[in-house]
């Protein structure tokens, strides 16, 4: 937990998921916490298998294999070595082209 700063955005469809949250988003540390307990109840064998890291400025995109198998990605923004940003983007927890259509119609928060 000690390369998360204690204030930040985080999303993933897992939150709604496994019922933390139906926002899908954790604004702090000990919220993430809690999370990432209530998670690993729901997945005690959770384990992710790394396939690609794609480096930016400030950034990084992980992809992986994760619950399930399922083809995920993680993108992640980081300040002075800590994580302040997070979001998490799994296959099949959602249809994703339905999102896509979405979020080009405008339909979707920002």
């Amino acid at each position: 937990m000690q390369h998360y700063v204690d204030q930040m955005d985080f999303t993933s469809p897992v939150i709604q998921q496994v019922g933390y949250s139906n926002e899908g988003k954790i604004y702090d540390k000990a919220a993430l916490k809690a999370y990432f307990r209530l998670a690993l109840q729901k997945y005690p064998d959770l384990h992710f298998e790394l396939l690609q890291v794609l480096p930016g400025v400030g950034s990084v995109v992980l992809y992986y294999k994760s619950i399930q198998g399922k083809y995920s990605a993680g993108y992640m923004e980081w300040d002075q070595g800590r994580i302040h940003g997070q979001s998490a983007l799994l296959k099949n927890i959602r249809d994703g082209n339905e999102i896509v259509h979405k979020h080009l119609a405008g339909q979707l928060d920002r």
